[in-house]
């Protein structure tokens, strides 16, 4: 192996870690988001209050939006993973 392509594959490496990192965080805040929502929801059902169902909706909306890039990021992962193995 080349230094040159040492270098590469590490880079790649590092580009792994990144994106996982990114992809842990979004999917922790998406997590947070849902139960936040859910809270929300609880509290909107006890007091009757719409504002508070209008609230954890739109925290739900949110939270499925991070979810999704979350397998965008996966798919990413995925990629690079596979770029990687075949260094």
């Amino acid at each position: 192996m080349s230094f040159q392509h040492f270098i590469i594959k590490k880079r790649k490496q590092e580009e792994i870690a990144k994106v996982s990192s990114k992809r842990l965080r979004l999917e922790e805040m998406a997590d947070q988001l849902m139960n936040e929502a859910e809270k929300l929801a609880d509290d909107a059902e006890k007091k009757l209050d719409l504002g508070l169902l209008s609230k954890s909706n739109a925290l739900r909306k949110k939270a499925k939006e991070q979810q999704e890039s979350v397998k965008e990021f996966d798919t990413t992962l995925c990629a690079l993973r596979n770029d990687l193995m075949q260094m």
